[in-house]
């Protein structure tokens, strides 16, 4: 029991050390970009109860999607659509409190710990996942696998954005696959879920086409496994009925949004010039193909967040790839070489990593590439656990974490050549090196610090116990700068955040902790065992 406890006040000063203030010490997330979009339609129904955003976007805002009357932002719904009971709930408690359009107000503090929620719900259902194929993996190292592949960047920092979504709902739909067709108390109710999951990740990314395969996937590498599938005929019926239910899901939620139903990305997102310029460049299918080497080759290895250093698992997608064309597995081969090149064939088009961490457009496979390794059995497969997965995973999570602290791990502010040889801002073609060289630069350690929730805890803690002037000496004692801007913004904001609010924050993080690590212990002593 006593190491227990340890062991998850050590989790949980882990997690106020990952978590950054960056983004959340705000009232809210401003107008406008992509962050913005996923908000106000968590905000539209959370609060207003409605799909009307035309008190959400402001006038000046250029960046919204119209149909006669019908405004409504150009990022899709989904995420917005998950994350609206954790800001119903923060609106709820800003009420009671008093705190509405305070800095760091509850409806921020909820809505930003809504990533982190599904992030670790992610690594449950995957744990579970693998759990129905006989894997025994504990719910940490799924999460470390998961984190340690980029996306723990958009649930510890730049939360309002898809993608921790997107890897969510691409988990749930490998839960339900597994239980439709491989277990005969649970497939009805699965099969009926199945196209309901699909819609919603269609609502989360309509450009995520590729996860219509994700089930035929699943099915395919559950005949590597010695286990009775469940007759098809059966669930046609469940199937269908649920294909119906989300059919009307689908077209209520676009008419409520748009007015019409979208089935093209572009429509709203505005894309289509890109698309069409880069369709128009490319004069034959000789280019085109090459084109997609170069970015594969690009995406996996170069230097600026390549997979093959920062996302392993997305990674071992394209050496299972060549491991099922040379066992002549040709369904598999087909069905992954779809669904990944579905997803390079985007980085193709936009010919950058999208201004953020990492490949952002790749991290949806993430538990497609945990999946697929774990159900695979191959003779090196411990061996790539011991030596590549998890040190490199350790790796990835580490470059989360550095990111931004040093000016060799910053994105450009100023038009640079990237990888693919753009000339582009946010751009980092140095990344790997940069890691390293951050490694010996103290002070990105200390912006680090000073820019996470522990930080921020402890700054607190200190200015409520011994006030703002025994806190500023203490400071200059130890020989800190003081006449940085940021740090001097974080005590400014500091002193109007009120202690009710850090502690509100934390106790919604140790139940996000709890939720993901209440078995951890004992499923890991159970494959000691």
């Amino acid at each position: 029991m006593k190491k227990q406890k340890v062991f998850y006040f050590l989790i949980f000063i882990f997690f106020l050390l990952l978590i950054k203030t960056d983004y959340r010490i705000a009232s809210g997330v401003n107008c406008c970009g992509d962050d913005f979009d996923y908000y106000i339609h968590a905000q539209t129904l959370a609060i207003d109860y409605d799909f009307d955003y035309s008190n959400q976007i402001p006038n000046y805002s250029k960046f919204y999607y119209t149909n006669g009357s019908k405004i409504a932002p150009v990022g899709f719904s989904g995420s917005g659509i998950l994350a609206a009971p954790f800001l119903f709930i923060g609106n709820i408690l800003d009420e009671w409190f008093g705190l509405t359009d305070n800095l760091f107000n509850y409806k921020i503090i909820t809505y930003s710990l809504s990533p982190l929620f599904y992030l670790s719900l992610s690594a449950i259902l995957l744990q579970k996942s693998l759990e129905r194929i006989n894997v025994s993996l504990s719910r940490l190292k799924v999460l470390l696998i998961i984190s340690g592949s980029g996306v723990a960047y958009y649930a510890l920092e730049r939360f309002s954005m898809t993608h921790v979504y997107e890897v969510f709902i691409n988990c749930m739909l490998i839960y339900c696959s597994i239980l439709a067709f491989n277990d005969e108390k649970k497939n009805k109710v699965s099969t009926f879920f199945l196209p309901v999951v699909i819609v919603i990740g269609l609502l989360i990314k309509l450009s995520n086409f590729y996860i219509l395969l994700l089930p035929l996937l699943v099915k395919e590498l559950l005949k590597s496994f010695n286990t009775s599938s469940v007759p098809e005929k059966r669930n046609s019926l469940f199937l269908l009925s649920g294909t119906v239910t989300a059919s009307f899901v689908f077209w209520g939620i676009n008419m409520l949004i748009y007015g019409k139903v979208i089935l093209n990305p572009s429509e709203t997102y505005s894309a289509e010039s890109q698309a069409s310029g880069y369709i128009s460049s490319t004069t034959n299918l000789f280019d085109f193909i090459s084109g997609i080497i170069r970015t594969t080759l690009i995406v996996n290895l170069s230097s600026e967040f390549g997979a093959f250093w920062f996302s392993p698992a997305i990674f071992l997608i394209l050496l299972y790839i060549f491991y099922f064309l040379f066992k002549k597995r040709f369904k598999l081969f087909f069905l992954t070489s779809l669904i990944y090149f579905f997803n390079i064939a985007i980085v193709n088009l936009w010919q950058s990593t999208a201004s953020s961490y990492g490949f952002r457009y790749m991290y949806s496979l993430i538990p497609i590439g945990i999946l697929i390794f774990y159900a695979t059995e191959t003779k090196i497969n411990s061996k790539i656990i011991k030596y590549y997965l998890l040190p490199f995973s350790i790796f990835g999570l580490f470059s989360v974490f550095m990111f931004e602290s040093t000016e060799f791990v910053q994105l450009s502010t100023i038009d640079v050549v990237n990888s693919f040889g753009k000339t582009i801002r946010y751009s980092q073609p140095d990344y790997l090196i940069g890691i390293f060289k951050s490694i010996f630069v103290i002070d990105g350690y200390l912006k680090l610090f000073s820019t996470s929730f522990l930080g921020l805890f402890l700054f607190k803690s200190f200015i409520v116990l011994f006030g703002i002037d025994n806190f500023y000496n203490t400071l200059t004692f130890l020989n800190l700068p003081l006449d940085n801007l940021d740090f001097l913004t974080l005590i400014e904001n500091l002193q109007a955040i009120s202690v009710i609010q850090i502690l509100g924050f934390m106790m919604i993080v140790v139940g996000i902790i709890y939720l993901l690590s209440r078995s951890a212990l004992k499923l890991d002593a159970d494959i000691h065992n």
